[in-house]
């Protein structure tokens, strides 16, 4: 085989092993102990890039579901929300058998992080879980506020922002104001252009177009929901 070509097809050996590892599910290996109460748990820490615990950090469960794609597995979130203690440990219970993997709620603290995929098995609490929970690029978020004819805050209104790409996929995201009328609103790319339209009984309201990653937005609206 001439030296071109052997340099050629390692090169291309190289780069599908990247691929592969890049795209091979990442999987934990947690200690199991029977639970107290015979519940399916699990049980970790959150730490910060450092490595140090973080305190009330939300962290849920996302379920592996049946009957998906070949090609893609899709996952299912847990309603239950365990937030860390100031230790950063957390325990989630009870839970129902099976694969998935911890995510942490970006919307609560502004970081980011899941852990790989593992197995919880029933009565069993998995434990020795370690996710970490890193920030958020300023980009990515969109924080505003929603002002009343009286120039107070709306609050409990629900604010969505749509993203369409050039390629026709749609993303979507929707955060309810606070009792300040403030919103925020965390997109998976940085400084996309989105739609944002207020939601109520009727249609969505369209309110404006605005690039994430801006703060301090204030938007007029209505008294009606």
């Amino acid at each position: 085989m001439p030296k071109r070509t052997r340099w050629l097809a390692a090169s291309l050996l190289i780069a599908a092993i990247v691929m592969a590892l890049a795209w091979w599910p990442r999987h934990e290996r947690p200690t199991y102990a029977p639970h107290a109460a015979g519940l399916t748990a699990v049980a970790g820490t959150v730490v910060d890039e450092a490595g140090r615990p973080l305190a009330g950090i939300a962290v849920s469960w996302f379920a592996e579901q049946t009957g998906g794609s070949a090609m893609m597995t899709a996952y299912a979130g847990s309603e239950q929300i365990a937030k860390t203690d100031a230790d950063g440990r957390f325990e989630l219970a009870p839970l129902q058998p099976g694969s998935g993997f911890l995510a942490i709620q970006p919307e609560h603290s502004r970081r980011e992080g899941s852990s790989g995929k593992f197995e919880l098995r029933d009565g069993m609490i998995a434990s020795g879980l370690r996710v970490v929970a890193e920030p958020i690029a300023a980009a990515r978020r969109l924080r505003g506020k929603l002002r009343l004819p009286d120039g107070s805050g709306a609050p409990g209104r629900s604010v969505q922002a749509r993203y369409t790409s050039w390629l026709g996929s749609t993303w979507q995201g929707i955060a309810t104001t606070d009792a300040n009328g403030v919103f925020e609103l965390i997109a998976p790319w940085p400084g996309i252009e989105c739609e944002l339209s207020l939601l109520g009984s009727g249609s969505p309201q369209v309110l404006t177009t605005v690039a994430m990653g801006t703060e301090g937005l204030e938007l007029p609206i209505g008294t009606t929901r």
